[in-house]
């Protein structure tokens, strides 16, 4: 049962009353779909990628989350779950379950080519009192546009919204252990989704698809904006030779009015581009703080280039530069590159230092992942850093934090830069054997003060 082709015994189908239909099966359409095969309903799984549609019928199902692929394959084994190469019509009342990317355009802009194509090929095999639930991240006001188009085409479906609130690394168990938000175009809608997603446990009903796209839309911006607040503080001490994680300890002891995050850049596919959805869906004149916080990042990534470029300024060519740790992040663990703040570091370094070699290592990545970003793998973190010039921890990954950062500078170039995006590196120590420099962002050198 490892094919496209697969066929599903008549039985099994009878076996529960509810039925889904996952079209757009990356790591958000698999956990979902596996969560409600796991509870004993019937689900397809449906992507237009070969590659992903392999990697969900592979022996075993190929994920990064060992829990979500157990679950892939018990569901598989039991027959309650199969992956197909085409959507078709059903012979039962079927919820489709919308999963595909919802990108923003280098302008800001929503995307919106991706999921109007799933729902397109959703309606050309549905039928009436089918559902349609949203589940990719949307501008408010997308579902009622969507459940819009299918009227126009005759069709008597249910749409809600239904969002996915897991974050990287736990997609799998948030299914289960995060409340599932959802609100129906109508009354109707909204009580087939509540009984969709009930086996899962927690379902709260906004009362409206337009409340849920913005409660999706506020939790990651919330977030984001968390983390742009926290960075601009430790920006502050950047130039003002002034030490963000010792302010914010001392500050933040016994007062619980101030607990901010800890520095260090976002990442990932979803807080910065949901941030951009959101301001898509806010008047111009409502949306300089959204803006602003889009603006965090790259101005963090600024801010940390030019010290790299300044240190690199002084090595003689061509410098050896490692990218130690460029999954978008590292607590919980992933092998995601998207959205990675070393790996922009990286594109521009390579660009300005062209005679630089830059090699690379990752706790969660393969070789062919390093190898796809232009960097030279390597096979650990001490081969990474040997005779490096410039190493740049990218993530908080612990295994970064367990690093003994003496053996390491022994082996690194004398005088060579070890620069901590998060803060992993502890204990700090300006200076390391071997001549080596330790910079955490946010622990502003003295005398580096601008006036």
């Amino acid at each position: 049962m490892n094919s496209d082709s697969e066929q599903v015994c008549p039985a099994a189908i009878e076996r529960s009353p509810l039925r889904a239909t996952v079209v757009g099966c990356g790591t958000i359409g698999a956990a979902i779909g596996a969560a409600l095969a796991s509870r004993g309903l019937n689900v397809t799984l449906y992507d237009n990628d070969p590659v992903c549609r392999e990697a969900l019928a592979g022996n075993p199902p190929l994920f990064a989350e060992p829990d979500m692929a157990q679950a892939v394959l018990a569901a598989r084994t039991a027959m309650r779950l199969r992956v197909v190469d085409h959507l078709e019509r059903q012979p039962f009342p079927t919820h489709y379950i919308v999963c595909t990317p919802t990108p923003v355009t280098t302008t800001g802009e929503f995307d919106a080519s991706a999921i109007d194509s799933a729902v397109a090929a959703i309606i050309d095999v549905a039928q009436p009192d089918d559902a349609i639930f949203i589940r990719s991240t949307v501008p408010i006001g997308t579902t009622r546009r969507l459940a819009a188009r299918t009227e126009s085409r005759g069709l008597d479906l249910r749409l809600a919204f239904t969002p996915d609130r897991s974050i990287g690394g736990c997609t799998f168990a948030d299914q289960f252990s995060v409340p599932q938000l959802i609100g129906g175009v109508d009354g109707r809608a909204a009580a087939r989704a509540v009984a969709l997603f009930a086996p899962l446990g927690q379902v709260i009903d906004l009362g409206g698809a337009e409340a849920a796209e913005a409660a999706k839309l506020f939790a990651n911006t919330w977030r984001a904006t968390m983390f742009a607040a926290a960075n601009a503080l430790a920006m502050v001490c950047e130039t003002q030779g002034l030490d963000v994680h010792a302010i914010f300890a001392a500050t933040g002891a016994n007062y619980p009015r101030f607990s901010p995050h800890r520095p260090g850049p976002v990442g990932g596919a979803c807080l910065p581009k949901d941030v951009r959805l959101l301001a898509a869906s806010t008047p111009p004149e409502a949306g300089a703080l959204l803006h602003g916080v889009s603006q965090s990042e790259t101005q963090l990534i600024a801010l940390v280039a030019t010290a790299l470029d300044a240190h690199l300024a002084t090595r003689k060519a061509p410098a050896r530069i490692a990218i130690a740790g460029f999954a978008f992040k590292g607590q919980p663990a992933v092998d995601d590159a998207r959205g990675s703040a070393a790996l922009a570091l990286a594109e521009g370094l390579r660009a300005r230092w062209p005679d630089a070699v830059l090699v690379g290592w990752d706790a969660t990545m393969s070789a062919s992942h390093i190898e796809a970003a232009a960097l030279i793998p390597q096979a650990s973190l001490h081969a990474a850093v040997n005779g490096a010039d410039l190493a740049v921890f990218g993530n908080n990954h612990p295994v970064l934090a367990q690093t003994d950062l003496d053996g390491l500078a022994l082996v690194a170039a004398p005088g060579a830069l070890f620069y901590d995006l998060y803060g992993v590196t502890v204990p700090y120590r300006p200076t390391l054997p071997n001549g080596v420099r330790h910079h955490i962002f946010g622990r502003g050198e003295p005398g580096e003060r601008q006036r």
